[in-house]
């Protein structure tokens, strides 16, 4: 095989991971109590390696499950499913509300004539 040829080989391989990549992957419940309980007997890096995420990704998952459990006063525990949960995430506030939204549909659903 040619060093050219190589270098081909590569540049494809590299442009079908980069295209396959869909953004964040959720992590299930699951696995975020597997991570949550493994930190429990180890450290951090090693459930990390074991369960193929980043360290962070780690930290982040107990920062939170741990914030949760605290805010969470019926139970405190950082393994209980609703604590395991991601927070909703707010964004930006919705410019138009449902009433606003039926009317922009009503609007742009009339017939060229109407309007």
């Amino acid at each position: 095989m040619a060093p050219e040829s190589k270098i081909v080989t590569r540049a494809v391989a590299k442009k079908e991971r980069r295209e396959g990549r869909t953004g964040q992957a959720e992590i299930g419940i699951g696995k975020r109590g597997a991570i949550v309980f493994g930190t429990a007997i180890t450290s951090q890096v090693r459930v990390a390696k074991a369960m193929g995420v980043h360290r962070h990704t780690v930290a982040r998952i107990m920062h939170d499950a741990h914030e949760n459990a605290a805010e969470n006063k019926e139970n405190r525990d950082p393994l209980a499913d609703e604590n395991l949960q991601t927070k909703k995430r707010t964004g930006r506030p919705q410019r138009f509300g449902v009433v606003e939204r039926e009317m922009v549909v009503q609007i742009a659903t009339k017939d060229a004539v109407a309007r």
